[in-house]
């Protein structure tokens, strides 16, 4: 192993042990290691690169920018929050590994498949707003991660009843009528890159 190389696994090993300096230490080193399968390139929504202020900041808090919460990725070995959103093969493209990462600008991406499926002009509302928002028109409901909870819907009539089963999909966006009552919906599956084998 070179020294640029041990220094670089060095640099790894640190901010794999110590929370509090896990993405500064991204930063320093750019989180390019020669031994790295894998570069990380975006922490916290942050280029690894970035040493401003903000970035320091948004890494410190450790909350998600996209979605406004606590991040929920932590390294495997130690609990730590690392954040992590983007990465790249040494001579590769940069691959988004977080599908919170996909949910920018407040759910852009649901909003962009409610207009291709149903038009122009609908309103996303959680499960919670129904009754509130009864007797308006475009409105369709949103069950998902962080919008009520995730649906199964029964897969159809089976031959055999013992295997009857569900499919679920991490949203169902559902356009209901005036009073509440459901039109149609369309399930959506958000695909990132995944790095831990689930």
């Amino acid at each position: 192993m070179r020294k640029s190389e041990q220094g670089g696994l060095r640099a790894l090993c640190t901010v794999l042990n110590q929370s509090a300096q896990v993405t500064t230490n991204l930063v320093a080193t750019g989180a390019y290691n020669a031994g790295m399968a894998l570069l990380i390139t975006e922490t916290f929504g942050y280029a690894t690169t970035d040493g401003s202020e903000n970035a320091a900041a948004q890494r410190k808090s450790q909350i998600c920018p996209f979605i406004e919460k606590i991040c929920w990725k932590k390294f495997r070995s130690g609990g730590i929050v690392n954040g992590t959103c983007a990465v790249k093969q040494p001579k590769g493209e940069e691959v988004i590994i977080c599908p919170d990462r996909l949910y920018a600008e407040e759910f852009r991406i649901l909003r962009e498949v409610v207009s291709c499926t149903f038009g122009e002009g609908m309103k996303l509302i959680g499960p919670s707003e129904i009754g509130s928002t009864n007797g308006e028109k475009n409105r369709v409901v949103t069950f998902g991660k962080r919008w009520g909870k995730e649906i199964r819907v029964p897969q159809g009539e089976q031959a055999d009843e013992k295997k009857k089963g569900f499919c679920s999909a991490d949203w169902i966006l559902a356009r209901v009528n005036e009073t509440g009552e459901l039109v149609e919906f369309v399930p959506v599956e958000v695909q990132s890159m995944d790095t831990i084998g689930s």
